[in-house]
This record gives C-alpha cells, structure tokens and sequence, in this order.
C-alpha cells in the first residue's frame, strides 16, 4: 500500500514539475532542489524519531550502497525522467516508465532469487506490450522526440537498478534513514555532475534564487519528501518487482491531471498503451496478493 500511495503523489507532483519546467525552470534546479529538500526533511524526522519511525542510523554496510542507488536513480536516473517529460510530454514518458518494474523484477530474479509465477509474467507482458505501442510511429517522431524516448529509456535502467541498489542498501536501515541518505547522494550527485561540466557554482548560486524556488519548492515537498518515503517503505516491506508495479500506477492521476493542467492530448496509440500498462500493473498487483 505504501508504494501505490506514492504513485498518487508522484502523479501530482510530476505534472506540477513540469509545469515549473515549461514555464522556464531548469531541470538541474529541479533536480538539486527535491533532492537537497527531501534529505534535510526526512533526514530531520529520521535523527529525531529514531529507530521507532524507520530513522536512526544506516546499517553497516548498507551506506555504500544507499549512496550509489541515490546517485544513479535521484541525480542521473531523474534529470534524464525530467529531460523526457520536457521532450515527449508526461504520458508518453510516464507509460514507457512502467517498463521499470519489469526491469527491476528481472534483475530481482537474477541477484535476489525472486521469483515471478505466471500471472505476474503475464502482467509484465502487458507493460512492455503496452510501453511499445504508446511510441509514436517513426514517420512521426523529431529529433526532439528521438532524445526524449532515449532519455526515457536509460532512466528505466537507471531507476531499475537504483531498486536493486536499494534492497541491498536496506537490510539494516530504517526506511527514512534510507531514503534520506538516498536523497543525500542524489543532491551531491547533481552538484558534482554540475562541477564536471564547469557550472557548478552557477548552479548553487541560482538554486538558492527566490525563482527557482517558487517554481520547484512544492513539488520538491509533496513528490520527493513524502513520496520518496512511501516508496521507500514499499521496497522495504514488498517484493521488489512489486513494489515497483505498485508504484507504477502513476499514470491514473498524471494523464488526466496533464490533460486537465497542460493541455496534452494524447493520441489513440497512447491512450491504448496506457490501458495495456495500467492492466498489466493490475494484473501484477493482484497476482501478488
């Protein structure tokens, strides 16, 4: 349950991000700024609730490998989901998204031995079935949508394994503990990757600009802080593989809400490869129970 409530967060808060992104905020200012927010909030209620509400302090050996998965799944895997929200619009990017829980089930079922019986196989097939058909036709796709569906596509795996990462990371840490230190790594990340590219000081100093954070400040809270922590429980408590289709529902609130808020229209192939997907997650939910 923790992982589908925060698929209903994550579908408000992604329209609201790239609502802020078309209106001209930068997607690395997005991407510090959730990151940064969420570590010092849940990193706060993580030091002060204690081990009793999932804080206190990470497991050995668990840190190392909470800080890779934040570092590929909250700086790399999100500037590229932001990237592809800007590029292809919100539903197409997030149907081609729900190819993460089938990804992460598969590496669960190469590392952790998970296993998937037939119904959840079946499921997966919807999702792939149904991320394929939401493409656009190449005779109708720019350069502009060729980055966007690429961009998309290495956040899958860069999402995917930053699940794997995650349960390796929390046999011995509290879920905001984990999540706060996951966060942590992916604002050190974003600054480090800004260093690299010799903008790193423009980008703190313009982060912490009263613009950037009307633009991003709400949906920093409501997707990253509490949404994060939802998802993070649901990687704790459930099958990686579903938790992940748990989490994929996301599309029943961002597609109508994108729709309502700004004006995307999907076409008939998007609107049939949302319903395969949303079956297939339905599919995989139930077959879990």
């Amino acid at each position: 349950m923790a992982a589908l409530a925060s698929a209903l967060v994550w579908g408000v808060a992604t329209v609201l991000f790239t609502l802020a992104i078309r209106k001209g905020g930068k997607i690395e200012h997005a991407v510090l700024l959730k990151n940064l927010l969420g570590a010092t909030l849940l990193g706060g209620l993580a030091w002060f609730g204690g081990e009793s509400w999932g804080g206190g302090e990470a497991g050995l050996g668990n840190l190392s490998w909470l800080l890779l998965s934040g570092f590929l799944g909250l700086a790399l895997g999100d500037f590229l989901y932001f990237y592809a929200l800007a590029r292809i619009g919100v539903a197409r990017t997030l149907i081609l998204l729900q190819l993460v829980p089938v990804v992460t089930a598969a590496l669960a079922w190469v590392f952790l031995s998970e296993t998937l019986n037939r119904s959840q196989c079946l499921g997966a097939l919807l999702v792939v079935a149904g991320g394929i058909l939401a493409r656009s036709p190449k005779s109708q796709r720019n350069r502009a949508d060729a980055l966007g569906y690429a961009a998309a596509f290495i956040c899958v795996l860069l999402f995917a394994v930053a699940n794997l990462l995650t349960h390796y990371g929390m046999t011995e840490t509290g879920v905001l503990t984990a999540a706060s230190w996951r966060l942590a790594a992916g604002a050190l990340g974003a600054v480090g990757i800004g260093f690299a590219r010799h903008k790193g000081l423009i980008l703190l100093k313009s982060t912490i600009q009263a613009t950037t954070w009307r633009s991003f400040f709400w949906p920093s809270i409501f997707g990253t802080c509490l949404g994060m922590g939802l998802f993070t429980a649901g990687l704790k408590f459930a099958k990686q593989g579903v938790a992940a289709s748990m989490a994929a529902a996301t599309p029943l609130i961002s597609i109508p809400l994108a729709y309502w808020i700004l004006g995307e229209k999907p076409n008939q192939r998007s609107w049939l490869g949302a319903i395969l997907v949303l079956i297939g997650v339905a599919v995989m939910a139930i077959a879990s129970i």
